[in-house]
Protein backbone atom coordinates (compact mmCIF):
# COMPACT_ATOMS: atom_id res chain seq x y z
CA UNK A 1 0.00 0.00 0.00
CA UNK A 2 1.67 3.17 -1.20
CA UNK A 3 1.57 6.51 1.52
CA UNK A 4 -0.87 7.82 -0.53
CA UNK A 5 -3.29 4.96 -0.04
CA UNK A 6 -2.44 4.55 3.84
CA UNK A 7 -3.77 8.29 4.14
CA UNK A 8 -6.66 7.85 2.98
CA UNK A 9 -7.33 5.11 5.16
CA UNK A 10 -6.88 7.41 7.66
CA UNK A 11 -8.76 10.36 6.29
CA UNK A 12 -11.60 7.46 5.91
CA UNK A 13 -11.02 6.45 9.64
CA UNK A 14 -10.83 9.20 11.01
CA UNK A 15 -14.19 10.81 8.91
CA UNK A 16 -15.98 7.71 10.20
CA UNK A 17 -15.13 8.12 14.24
CA UNK A 18 -15.85 11.68 13.98
CA UNK A 19 -19.18 11.01 11.86
CA UNK A 20 -20.48 8.95 15.18
CA UNK A 21 -18.62 10.48 18.17
CA UNK A 22 -18.94 14.14 17.68
CA UNK A 23 -22.93 14.08 17.27
CA UNK A 24 -23.58 14.06 21.02
CA UNK A 25 -22.82 17.65 22.35
CA UNK A 26 -20.13 18.00 24.24
CA UNK A 27 -19.78 18.02 28.16
CA UNK A 28 -19.95 22.26 28.89
CA UNK A 29 -22.03 22.83 26.44
CA UNK A 30 -25.24 22.92 28.40
CA UNK A 31 -23.32 25.60 30.79
CA UNK A 32 -22.12 27.54 27.98
CA UNK A 33 -25.43 28.05 26.39
CA UNK A 34 -26.77 29.21 29.72
CA UNK A 35 -23.81 31.44 30.28
CA UNK A 36 -24.76 32.75 26.70
CA UNK A 37 -28.03 33.17 27.57
CA UNK A 38 -27.49 34.57 30.89
CA UNK A 39 -24.65 37.51 29.34
CA UNK A 40 -26.73 37.85 25.97
CA UNK A 41 -30.06 38.89 28.90
CA UNK A 42 -27.93 41.07 30.57
CA UNK A 43 -26.75 43.05 28.09
CA UNK A 44 -30.02 43.35 26.82
CA UNK A 45 -30.82 45.37 29.82
CA UNK A 46 -27.61 47.78 30.35
CA UNK A 47 -27.28 48.13 26.24
CA UNK A 48 -29.91 51.68 26.25
CA UNK A 49 -27.56 53.11 28.97
CA UNK A 50 -24.22 52.44 26.83
CA UNK A 51 -25.79 54.67 23.85
CA UNK A 52 -26.22 57.20 26.56
CA UNK A 53 -22.62 56.68 28.14
CA UNK A 54 -20.34 55.93 25.66
CA UNK A 55 -19.32 52.26 26.43
CA UNK A 56 -22.09 50.53 23.41
CA UNK A 57 -18.88 49.30 21.43
CA UNK A 58 -17.74 47.17 24.46
CA UNK A 59 -20.94 45.64 24.69
CA UNK A 60 -21.25 45.17 20.92
CA UNK A 61 -17.56 43.01 20.92
CA UNK A 62 -19.00 41.06 23.70
CA UNK A 63 -22.20 40.00 22.14
CA UNK A 64 -20.22 38.93 19.40
CA UNK A 65 -17.42 37.24 21.23
CA UNK A 66 -20.01 35.47 23.79
CA UNK A 67 -22.23 34.16 20.57
CA UNK A 68 -18.90 33.40 18.47
CA UNK A 69 -17.72 30.67 21.21
CA UNK A 70 -20.99 28.61 21.06
CA UNK A 71 -21.01 28.96 17.02
CA UNK A 72 -17.04 27.63 16.90
CA UNK A 73 -17.92 25.02 19.23
CA UNK A 74 -20.95 23.59 17.22
CA UNK A 75 -18.89 24.15 13.78
CA UNK A 76 -16.17 21.96 14.89
CA UNK A 77 -18.36 19.78 16.24
CA UNK A 78 -19.99 19.62 12.60
CA UNK A 79 -16.41 19.18 11.09
CA UNK A 80 -15.66 15.73 9.31
CA UNK A 81 -11.89 15.64 10.92
CA UNK A 82 -10.51 15.69 14.10
CA UNK A 83 -8.38 18.27 13.54
CA UNK A 84 -10.79 20.73 12.29
CA UNK A 85 -12.72 20.04 15.41
CA UNK A 86 -9.55 21.00 17.79
CA UNK A 87 -8.93 23.64 15.74
CA UNK A 88 -12.59 25.59 16.25
CA UNK A 89 -12.79 24.51 20.22
CA UNK A 90 -9.12 26.24 20.23
CA UNK A 91 -11.30 29.26 18.37
CA UNK A 92 -13.86 29.45 20.43
CA UNK A 93 -11.44 29.11 23.13
CA UNK A 94 -10.16 32.49 22.05
CA UNK A 95 -13.03 33.80 21.88
CA UNK A 96 -14.00 33.08 25.60
CA UNK A 97 -10.94 34.76 26.55
CA UNK A 98 -11.71 38.07 24.51
CA UNK A 99 -15.22 37.71 26.24
CA UNK A 100 -13.67 37.52 30.04
CA UNK A 101 -11.26 40.83 28.46
CA UNK A 102 -15.00 42.51 27.47
CA UNK A 103 -16.47 41.96 30.78
CA UNK A 104 -13.52 43.43 32.44
CA UNK A 105 -13.39 46.66 30.28
CA UNK A 106 -17.59 46.73 30.50
CA UNK A 107 -17.02 46.92 34.84
CA UNK A 108 -15.07 50.05 34.55
CA UNK A 109 -18.02 52.02 32.66
CA UNK A 110 -21.30 49.83 33.54
CA UNK A 111 -23.00 51.80 36.50
CA UNK A 112 -22.87 51.14 39.68
CA UNK A 113 -26.52 49.21 40.29
CA UNK A 114 -25.33 46.71 37.72
CA UNK A 115 -21.65 46.16 38.88
CA UNK A 116 -22.09 43.11 41.15
CA UNK A 117 -24.62 41.66 38.36
CA UNK A 118 -21.43 41.91 35.90
CA UNK A 119 -19.07 40.34 38.63
CA UNK A 120 -21.28 37.77 38.86
CA UNK A 121 -20.87 36.93 35.11
CA UNK A 122 -17.05 37.55 35.34
CA UNK A 123 -16.76 35.33 37.91
CA UNK A 124 -19.40 32.59 35.99
CA UNK A 125 -17.08 32.97 32.75
CA UNK A 126 -13.63 32.54 34.15
CA UNK A 127 -13.71 30.74 37.42
CA UNK A 128 -16.70 27.91 36.29
CA UNK A 129 -16.69 27.25 32.58
CA UNK A 130 -13.31 27.80 31.59
CA UNK A 131 -11.86 24.69 33.85
CA UNK A 132 -14.70 22.33 32.87
CA UNK A 133 -13.98 23.49 28.42
CA UNK A 134 -10.23 23.38 29.06
CA UNK A 135 -10.83 20.02 30.55
CA UNK A 136 -12.88 18.57 27.30
CA UNK A 137 -10.71 20.12 25.17
CA UNK A 138 -7.65 18.29 26.88
CA UNK A 139 -9.34 15.28 26.63
CA UNK A 140 -9.50 15.53 23.15
CA UNK A 141 -6.20 16.70 22.51
CA UNK A 142 -4.64 13.02 24.23
CA UNK A 143 -6.97 11.60 22.36
CA UNK A 144 -6.11 13.21 18.74
CA UNK A 145 -2.38 12.91 20.33
CA UNK A 146 -2.85 9.19 20.20
CA UNK A 147 -5.30 8.28 17.66
CA UNK A 148 -3.09 10.46 15.03
CA UNK A 149 0.66 9.45 16.09
CA UNK A 150 1.14 13.47 16.87
CA UNK A 151 4.90 13.61 18.05
CA UNK A 152 4.18 16.97 20.54
CA UNK A 153 2.13 17.85 23.14
CA UNK A 154 2.60 21.68 23.05
CA UNK A 155 -1.23 22.47 22.88
CA UNK A 156 -2.07 21.08 25.85
CA UNK A 157 -3.61 23.26 27.96
CA UNK A 158 -2.57 23.06 31.88
CA UNK A 159 -5.76 23.10 33.69
CA UNK A 160 -5.32 25.22 37.42
CA UNK A 161 -6.52 22.74 39.91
Amino acid sequence: MTKQQEQKCRDAKQRLLLSTRFREPFEFEDELGSLTYYTLYFLMKIMPLSKLFGYYGICDQLVRSVTSIGANVAEGRGRATFPSVINFLGIARGSLFESIKHIEYLYVFCPDDHKEELFNLHDAWKNKFIPSFEKQYNVLLEEYIQEFSVDTQEFVIEVPQ
